[in-house]
């Protein structure tokens, strides 16, 4: 399991050059890792055209910024972080590339 992570905000606060990086992930919501160099699944690319997508897109989740011990697993609609879990879907061989279907692309074939 490997996590897309960032700031969680409204598509009509996101700059132009933002909407770049982010990932929609619903009702009007976007995760934006821009500005977060640690997020590092921002970075993968897409397959080529004779390439299939290795992770796969799981559950996003979306958490208040708080002191780690006063966390609860629940959704909040006002959090201002948020990640993207993925899996890959198959084991990946040391040095190969990570990538991940963009957009309402076909993901694998």
């Amino acid at each position: 399991v490997i996590a897309l992570w960032g700031r969680r905000r409204h598509s009509a606060s996101v700059s132009t050059d933002a909407r770049e990086w982010a990932f929609e992930v619903g009702a009007g919501w976007l995760l934006d890792p821009s500005g977060y160099p640690g997020s590092m699944l921002q970075y993968a690319s897409c397959p080529g055209p004779n390439e299939v997508s290795v992770l796969l897109g799981t559950q996003y989740l979306a958490r208040k910024a708080r002191p780690f011990q006063q966390r609860k697993r629940v959704l909040r609609p006002r959090a201002r972080l948020g990640s993207w879990r993925f899996i890959t879907r198959w084991g990946v061989p040391c040095d190969w590339q990570l990538t991940m279907q963009y957009g309402d692309g076909q993901d694998s074939r």
